[in-house]
């Protein structure tokens, strides 16, 4: 597509499913075989980088934390007004915690124990959040169809923190065969 469409620059990433991957190299190689495309793959700071440039390219003015939730991974970014502050990479997206699923207690205070080591987030403390990513995406979307919201964009899509709570805790409690519904 991005040929038909005569796409000056493309830049294909990859981001920590491919990073952390065991055949996350060989992935690159075949996409260099089949697409003809250099892949590069970012680094955990470089995804948070790029993430928060993105929110504050969208939202100038923005002032708390990006979180872009991936299947493998969470970045972390402190936004104010045009600047980064401090930034992590968690192993925190969806399905890395499917794997280290030990019951939703645990994993809850294996995150909780994980985010209250981060200094800087404290600092961040009733400011906004900006959720970035997939993960995020699904949530949203999932909450608009639960709402019967109107309007479809999820860009600048809103919830408090106690509604986004409840929902949370309410798609927490769903089957599996519920959610693919």
């Amino acid at each position: 597509l991005a040929r038909a469409m005569k796409v000056n620059r493309l830049r294909a990433i990859g981001t920590a499913a491919v990073r952390d991957a065991k055949n996350g190299r060989d992935f690159v190689k075949e996409v260099k075989r089949r697409a003809k495309l250099k892949m590069e793959i970012l680094s955990g700071d470089e995804e948070a980088r790029l993430s928060a440039m993105g929110v504050l390219s969208g939202i100038p003015g923005a002032d708390g934390v990006m979180g872009d939730l991936g299947g493998g991974s969470l970045e972390l970014v402190a936004v104010r007004k045009a600047h980064q502050g401090g930034h992590i990479t968690l192993p925190f997206g969806p399905l890395r915690l499917r794997e280290m699923d030990r019951g939703r207690a645990s994993l809850r205070e294996i995150i909780d124990r994980r985010l209250e080591q981060i200094d800087w987030l404290g600092q961040s403390r009733r400011q906004d959040f900006y959720a970035v990513g997939g993960a995020w995406r699904t949530i949203a979307r999932l909450h608009m169809a639960h709402i019967n919201y109107p309007l479809r964009v999820i860009h600048h899509y809103t919830l408090t923190r106690a509604k986004a709570d409840d929902f949370l805790d309410l798609i927490a409690g769903l089957s599996r065969e519920s959610l693919e519904r």
